[in-house]
């Protein structure tokens, strides 16, 4: 029998909650570490939907990237996804911060989609720092985003030379600094806010912003697969929702 714990521990072996940023709730967040599982399904945000997704499927548990439970919880009314998960017995593990710095997490498996192979673990893992094998431009690079996540591509600074790009999935634009110290050309990251964007261009680095779901949902899918590798005896779904955030495309 697979119990909830094997798999936290399973987590805790490859992703390593204890690396985790100060600010971070990952781990196992509502249910019984002893319960057994034999169906559980993955997603990278616990909604509402992906709760009731996961009680048609017959899951005893759900692992996701975002925390199900981030700020501090003074209530739980009928009909969230936390007392929906709680009252369907369904435990959920988060794992987030530490996934996106962990060998084959969010940032790793977005290097691959971009074809990123000379890639250099910066900043204690929260993002990557790659050599591209041929020089570009922000434009193209922005282009070459778009059709690899088959997403739109906020970007500034279109001709700027890039030689050198460094990776955080999510909301990584207040990483831009640091960025800039691994000596790369530009951030590709899910989403930055406007004086990011600025503060950026006035040292130099071209920012490109491909979505925040867009950037980190890949990665779930390839957790989904090694989950389903090492646990043969467990069926493993995945919940894919529409991206929340549409564009209008001018």
């Amino acid at each position: 029998m697979t119990t909830v714990g094997n798999i936290y521990e399973y987590l805790d072996e490859n992703y390593h909650f204890n690396t985790q940023e100060s600010w971070d709730n990952s781990g196992l967040l509502c249910g019984d570490i002893s319960s057994a599982v034999t169906r559980c399904l993955v997603t990278l945000d616990v909604t509402l939907d992906a709760v009731k997704e996961a009680a048609l499927l017959g899951a005893q548990l759900i692992i996701s990237h975002h925390p199900l439970i981030f700020t501090p919880v003074k209530s739980i009314p009928a009909g969230t996804a936390l007392h929906e998960a709680i009252r369907g017995g369904i435990a959920v593990i988060s794992a987030h911060t530490c996934f996106d710095k962990a060998d084959g997490g969010t940032n790793d498996t977005l290097c691959g989609l971009l074809g990123f192979t000379q890639t250099e673990i910066s900043d204690n893992g929260i993002f990557r720092t790659a050599q591209l094998t041929s020089p570009t431009t922000t434009a193209k690079l922005a282009n070459h985003i778009s059709d690899a996540l088959n997403t739109s591509v906020r970007y500034s600074m279109p001709d700027k030379a890039i030689s050198r790009v460094s990776v955080c999935t999510g909301a990584g634009g207040d990483a831009l600094y640091k960025a800039a110290a691994c000596g790369a050309d530009c951030l590709i990251t899910g989403e930055a806010k406007y004086h990011e964007f600025l503060d950026a261009q006035a040292i130099g680095l071209a920012i490109l912003a491909a979505g925040h779901f867009e950037t980190e949902e890949p990665a779930m899918e390839a957790l989904r697969r090694r989950l389903a590798r090492d646990f043969p005896e467990i069926m493993f779904e995945k919940f894919s929702p529409a991206p929340p955030i549409s564009t209008v495309m001018r």
